[in-house]
């Protein structure tokens, strides 16, 4: 979704929630929208279908980065690995009901402010925010640990990995292993 869509739903955002505030949670539809009691479009419908089965799964996608991120802190190397596999088949998953929603809705943006879609929309793109904001964790945790890491490595080999023989003499400058124990 471009830029001036999230502008677009912004301000739409802006708009209901001083109307829902004044009439409890209630509101009278736009000219040219639909009330409640009317059905949706047969497009719409479909796009409630994608919607609320995006929605399930970004449910279980955050279930899974937050397994993720304490198989991370655990050290728990072969749980990550099985759950990196199974967030790659999650996300192509998304991706493929994706282009559904985006088939959907065409050009149609106004389709996202109808009172039956805009609900589960908006859970799709809180959870969606959610998601970004669990991934930039990680790796914000992950590149924090990288970095401490190899600042400790460079400091015990800062002298470029000199090691001196029997004579004094310099017997390597390069280091050609790091045996590093884990077991705390």
């Amino acid at each position: 979704m471009g830029m001036n869509f999230m502008k677009a739903f912004g301000e739409r955002l802006r708009q209901v929630a001083p109307a829902r505030a004044e009439g409890h949670g209630r509101q009278a539809p736009a000219a040219g929208r639909q009330s409640e009691g009317e059905e949706l479009s047969e497009g719409g419908r479909e796009l409630v279908k994608v919607l609320k089965s995006q929605d399930e799964l970004l449910d279980t996608i955050l279930r899974e980065q937050d397994k993720m991120h304490r198989d991370v802190k655990q050290r728990k190397w072969d749980s990550l690995q099985k759950s990196m596999s199974q967030m790659r088949t999650l996300s192509d998953s998304f991706v493929a009901l994706d282009r559904q929603r985006e088939a959907l809705a065409g050009d149609n943006r106004g389709i996202y402010f109808e009172p039956g879609v805009e609900p589960v929309f908006a859970s799709v793109r809180s959870k969606l925010t959610r998601s970004k904001i669990e991934n930039d964790a990680l790796r914000s945790y992950v590149s924090a640990t990288k970095d401490f890491i190899s600042g400790i490595i460079d400091e015990c080999y800062a002298g470029g990995g000199m090691c001196y023989g029997q004579n004094g003499r310099m017997v390597s400058s390069e280091v050609d292993s790091v045996l590093i124990n884990t077991e705390f």
